[in-house]
This record gives structure tokens, C-alpha cells and sequence, in this order.
């Protein structure tokens, strides 16, 4: 469970038997429960990816393909096959826009970046050679 403030301040408490643990989380952090050690944790947190969903956006800063084709499959309703694993390491960043970009564009902008060759089929799995 991961809890992300924006703005004011939230005071969480951690059921730990016999420590009752009270946080208070500050603005721009984000609290996150660790199941292992059963305390909580807080870091300082990324505003602008953490609410680009609200814009329609989403936000990669220093992410690795592999994990961004993951949060465009979700993002455009697609499927992604790589079979370019050399790809799957390189780190990207970038803002894309769901609603005015499309997942063309999208593929076409970081094959810029990493030349790669990309097809799409009619029910939206695009495979990446």
C-alpha cells in the first residue's frame, strides 16, 4: 500500500503489536508499507509522474523499456511483444499524452531514440523487432 500527499499533512498510524508507530506524512511524500519489516516508510515523492494520470499524461523519468512497456499497455489499451531484448535495458525519459497522442506516435518517437523496427496489427499488438 503506498499513500502519496500532495498537499496539508496525514498522520498514519503503523498496527504493530506493542508499537503503535504515528507518522506524519508532509507534503511532495509518499509513504509506503513494508510487508517484510511491518513499518512504514517514507520518501520523498515524485509529484508531477505520480499525478500526469490526472492530465492524461504519462511519465517516464530514467525508466528502463522493459518496465515502459508495461505502463503502455495499460495506458493504451495495447499489447507489446519485444523481441528486441537489447532494448529492454536502455533507460528512457519522456512525457507522453494518451489523449492526444497515439500509441503510433509514441512507438515512432522512441524508436528515435533506439532504432528498432515495429508492427501493429489490427487488434492492437505491437511487436517490436
Amino acid at each position: 500500500m503506498n499513500t502519496v500527499l500532495v498537499e496539508g499533512s496525514v498522520q498514519l498510524l503503523g498496527n504493530n503489536p506493542g508499537n503503535n508507530t504515528e507518522v506524519l506524512l508532509q507534503p511532495e511524500h509518499q509513504a509506503a508499507w513494508d510487508k517484510v519489516e511491518k513499518q512504514m516508510v517514507i520518501t520523498q515523492a515524485d509529484i508531477t509522474s505520480t499525478l500526469a494520470w490526472m492530465n492524461g499524461q504519462v511519465v517516464f523519468v530514467a525508466v528502463p523499456f522493459k518496465d515502459i512497456i508495461q505502463r503502455l499497455e495499460r495506458s493504451y489499451n495495447c499489447t507489446i511483444i519485444n523481441n528486441n531484448l537489447s532494448l529492454n535495458e536502455e533507460i528512457f525519459t519522456a512525457t507522453f499524452n494518451v489523449d492526444v497522442e497515439s500509441i503510433e506516435q509514441v512507438m515512432t518517437y522512441i524508436s528515435k531514440n533506439s532504432p528498432y523496427q515495429y508492427t501493429i496489427s489490427k487488434n492492437r499488438i505491437i511487436t517490436i523487432n
